[in-house]
Parts: C-alpha cells; sequence; structure tokens
C-alpha cells in the first residue's frame, strides 16, 4: 500500500493556501475491519489526507520565500474535530491555509469535506527539515532519494513540473493545456 492521501492538488499559491481531494473507494482492504458491512473512513487517514496537503504547501511556501528545500515532518495536531462519518464512495476535499511559516516551524489550518459538508478540521504544526547541507538525521546520502520521491509524487499530484513554482490554480491550468 502506497502512502500518498491525496490524489490531486488542484489548487496551491505558496504562502497561502492550497486545495486537494482524494477519491475513496469501497475496495479499500481497511474497510474489511472498519466496519464491517458499514464501511467509514478513520479518522486517522483523513487527518493524514489533511497533512499531506498541508505539507506540500509548506514545502512550497518555504521554497518560493527562501529557496529553501526542506521536508515537512508532523510534529503537533491541535483542535482536530471529526464532525460526520465519511463513507466511500466518495471524494474527499482538501484545504489548507498557512497560518506561521517559521525558519524552522510552520502551521496551518486544514479541513475535509464530503459534497460541500465539513467532514473534518485540524490545526497542524510542522518541523521543517533542510534537504540541503543541513540535512540533520536524514544523512546526506538519502537526502537524493527523499528529493527524487517528492519530485515523482508531486508531479503526480499537480501535473506540474516539481521545480517549478506553481501559483494559484496552476495545476488545473496545466490540466486544461493552458
Amino acid at each position: 500500500m502506497r502512502f500518498v492521501l491525496v490524489d490531486k492538488i488542484v489548487e496551491i499559491e505558496p504562502g497561502k493556501r492550497a486545495r486537494g481531494y482524494r477519491n475513496l473507494s469501497p475496495d479499500a482492504d481497511y474497510y474489511q475491519d472498519h466496519m464491517p458491512a458499514y464501511p467509514v473512513e478513520p479518522g486517522v487517514l483523513i487527518l493524514e489526507s489533511m497533512a499531506q496537503l498541508g505539507g506540500r504547501l509548506v514545502q512550497q511556501s518555504v521554497k518560493a520565500a527562501s529557496g529553501r528545500d526542506v521536508l515537512p515532518m508532523l510534529a503537533m495536531v491541535n483542535a482536530a474535530e471529526f464532525r460526520r462519518p465519511v463513507r466511500p464512495p466518495c471524494r474527499l476535499d482538501v484545504s489548507a491555509e498557512v497560518l506561521s511559516l517559521r525558519t524552522t516551524r510552520a502551521r496551518v489550518s486544514a479541513a475535509a469535506h464530503v459534497d460541500g459538508q465539513p467532514v473534518a478540521a485540524a490545526t497542524i504544526t510542522y518541523v521543517l527539515v533542510g534537504l540541503d547541507h543541513d540535512a540533520v538525521g536524514i544523512g546526506l546520502e538519502n537526502v537524493s532519494v527523499i528529493r527524487e520521491w517528492g519530485h515523482r509524487t508531486w508531479t503526480e499530484m499537480t501535473d506540474v513540473d516539481a521545480d517549478e513554482r506553481p501559483t494559484a490554480g496552476a495545476a488545473d491550468a496545466t490540466r486544461r493545456g493552458e
């Protein structure tokens, strides 16, 4: 199982906001146990979708602001709320807004909706691990692997090359061939 829980990023505006989605299929293996005969998306996976979108927003925001290449790592979740069960099949729309961006930390407000109805929200804090000369704990030998993975998954999620600095709606415009 891959652990990329955002299918597409449809809008990203570094320093401000991002929107994306994940299509939930009733065929996912974990629904056999969560819950039999009444599949419900686990709240932790909804939260992870929001955290992954927020992490991509933070990563692009830092790159746009300073040129630094960072790996946002989940540090804290505050005020998480789950408002109603999410049942497949459906599209889970996720959004994130930058609340603060510092040298070593960032915080976003994230939300999830299904059919326009709110299903979850949280404030998410990340610690920013540099992917350059200060790749503490990662090991410089692993940085190229992480960068390649980041480039590949970014391109899959947005249809925009990871080296480009996207603007609001860039992913949508690229998909439409503009």
